[in-house]
């Protein structure tokens, strides 16, 4: 793109032609024994002949460096092109280079999915399997990033691990009800992999004994979603509750409970019931899947029916009920254990 420049008022000699260079945030202009650095571009117009006003560095031959004060430039050739909400009279020029498309609109990145795996009990008793991809966003990886496949349950038929369940199986809440299994939901932990969320290629990993006797009975390997529940004075100001529901990797202390990163893919899955339910993970009380307050998902309309599409044992087209514990980071208690 060729662009004339004149001089400003206050006699700042410029290079009378050159070619302007796309970047972020800097352009630059190679003239005729000169170097000028464009800053600050405030665009006035996007017509073929736009006029621009930039605040302007020079460099002379003579190594001299001096500062120019605002300068007009008019830039001839094609118009500007502009794209999406920036579209308008006075939309800035959209640069061409590698975050841009040949026709100048810039190059949307494409969104990282996530291959998931959902088994879900039908009112009739069958048992349906898909294989989804979503966004890897947080409310869609949520559901699907608790337990590790060796994560031992109470159920009907003894300890059965967490790989080892299937919906219609019965587990065992801590307040001695057998629930049900409607849906189980499992995706892969891929560690340092690029672009998502660090937290997702991450686990905790909790030493036997290290919350108490028996607790957990043996290592307790948890993915990024899990949450265990936490009993101390401090949830009793902040909530009025006995206890609350934190994520387990809150706990890290380097001692008894370590944050991991696996050395190859893991597998990790989530397990819902009809309603919000407590249960134990290796003897540490942990929570089945719920989604909680809609409206703090900050999903818009087309991704939370997209989610609703594989919760198919949740009713997810009002409110739904409140967890059993209320939900916290361990930052707003200060210290404590878990019980």
């Amino acid at each position: 793109m060729r662009i004339g420049l004149r001089e400003s008022d206050s006699g700042g000699a410029v290079a009378s032609a050159g070619t302007i260079r796309a970047g972020r945030a800097d352009w630059s202009l190679a003239g005729p024994g000169k170097v000028a650095d464009f800053d600050k571009s405030r665009p006035i117009g996007h017509r073929q002949a736009a006029t621009c006003i930039v605040t302007l560095f020079s460099v002379g031959a003579d190594s001299g460096a001096s500062y120019c004060k605002e300068d007009v430039f008019t830039m001839d050739g094609a118009p500007l092109p502009a794209s999406g909400v920036n579209a308008g009279p006075f939309s800035p020029p959209v640069l061409r280079g590698r975050n841009a498309r040949d026709d100048g609109r810039p190059r949307r990145m494409t969104p990282l999915m996530r291959r998931v795996e959902v088994a879900c009990l039908s009112p009739d008793g069958e048992i349906t399997q898909s294989t989804r991809f979503l966004p890897a966003m947080r409310a869609f990886e949520e559901p699907f990033a608790a337990f590790t496949r060796a994560t031992l349950v109470p159920t009907e038929r003894g300890l059965t691990a967490v790989g080892d369940l299937w919906p219609g199986d019965r587990v065992r809440t801590v307040d001695g009800r057998f629930e049900t299994l409607l849906w189980k939901g499992s995706t892969m932990l891929v560690p340092q992999a690029g672009r998502q969320d660090p937290a997702m290629g991450r686990l905790t990993r909790i030493a036997a004994d290290a919350l108490g006797v028996a607790r957990p009975m043996h290592d307790l390997v948890l993915g990024p979603s899990a949450r265990i529940v936490h009993r101390a004075c401090a949830v009793g100001r902040l909530t009025g509750k006995d206890a609350a529901l934190i994520p387990a990797r809150d706990f890290v202390d380097g001692c008894g409970i370590l944050e991991i990163m696996p050395p190859a893919p893991v597998e990790i899955c989530h397990l819902g019931f009809a309603g919000h339910e407590i249960f134990t993970a290796n003897g540490v009380e942990v929570e089945s899947y719920h989604p909680g307050p809609l409206h703090e998902l900050g999903l818009r309309a087309d991704y939370l029916e997209l989610l609703r599409s594989c919760l198919g044992h949740l009713d997810l087209s009002g409110e739904q009920e409140p967890t059993v514990w209320p939900r916290l980071r361990r930052r707003d208690l200060g210290t404590g254990r878990a019980a």
